[in-house]
């Protein structure tokens, strides 16, 4: 199972897209075990209050796996912004010249 995972403020960029991607994992996993479950049960004419809030669960699930999916999408933008930003301040730096003789090179 899940090992207890670092404090979220802990963690690197990378660390948090794994964490989420693994955790939308596990919940799709689960989510299509259960359903598998609940339709066995309904082909067999078994049916408890328990179903039911298996049912109400799924609407939850969905709405989690978009919202981890959205989180996940917002974080590789960010990500990607960071580094864009990085590479145009080391561009700012020096002149772009990338000849060893040019003397911006010796900076």
């Amino acid at each position: 199972m899940n090992k207890r995972r670092k404090p979220w403020s802990a963690m690197s960029q990378q660390e948090r897209a794994d964490w989420l991607a693994a955790q939308q994992a596990e919940l799709e996993d689960f989510c299509s075990y259960a359903h598998q479950y609940i339709k066995d049960r309904e082909r067999r004419g078994r049916h408890t209050r328990t179903d039911d809030r298996y049912q109400q669960f799924f609407v939850l699930a969905a709405d989690l796996l978009r919202g981890l999916e959205e989180i996940r999408q917002e974080a590789e933008q960010k990500e990607e912004q960071t580094t864009q930003s990085s590479d145009a301040r080391s561009f700012q730096d020096g002149c772009g010249n990338l000849n060893e003789d040019h003397p911006c090179s010796s900076q």
